[in-house]
């Protein structure tokens, strides 16, 4: 929990040549790492996900990936939502736990210029969530309070606040997947 508050909800971009790449157990699970020397000149490691046995990469090949920037210890790390290489994409699954519950209530919000729909989620086990859904634009009024949801989606902090990023939705036995704008690394 601690590495997912830590995580910042903006996804960027990185493409660079790898430097070295390392299993590393994260949660019980292991994970390929690859060191990537970014366009900047700066280094940054990049979180591959679990069950990459098949992935063989090399110093000096090029990859790019796409996710969010948490802090592990001292260093910078891309959680990676989506990668390539030059001969094929690397499928991540990154969309995070399910959470079962009821819609408490909506609201829309300016995110950079996108109205972006939250639900205040009850789950079943009597916590409350605030979950991002994505561009208001997607949903209609069955999204309103009292409706019974499934949510999947990573945590990530939102001005001091926990938010779940929802990567998936399904309502009335109907699944959506959501897809969220990307910013450029600097």
């Amino acid at each position: 929990m601690d590495q997912q508050k830590q995580m910042k909800s903006t996804e960027i971009n990185v493409a660079g040549n790898v430097e070295d790449t390392k299993m590393v157990r994260v949660r019980d699970r292991i994970h390929l790492v690859a060191k990537v020397n970014g366009s900047d000149g700066q280094p940054m490691m990049i979180d591959l996900g679990p069950d990459q046995n098949t992935i063989q990469l090399f110093e000096g090949d090029r990859l790019s990936a796409r996710g969010h920037v948490v802090n592990v210890g001292q260093k910078r790390v891309l959680v990676a939502s989506d990668a390539a290489t030059k001969n094929r994409t690397i499928a991540i699954d990154r969309n995070g736990r399910k959470y079962h519950g009821t819609v408490k209530g909506t609201k829309t919000v300016n995110v950079r210029g996108t109205e972006q729909m939250l639900a205040k989620v009850e789950t079943d086990e009597g916590k409350t969530m605030m979950v991002d859904l994505g561009p208001s634009e997607n949903f209609d009024r069955s999204l309103e309070g009292g409706a019974n949801v499934t949510v999947q989606g990573v945590p990530v902090i939102v001005k001091d606040r926990v938010v779940l990023m929802a990567s998936r939705l399904m309502l009335n036995d109907q699944k959506t997947s959501i897809q969220r704008q990307v910013a450029k690394s600097s």
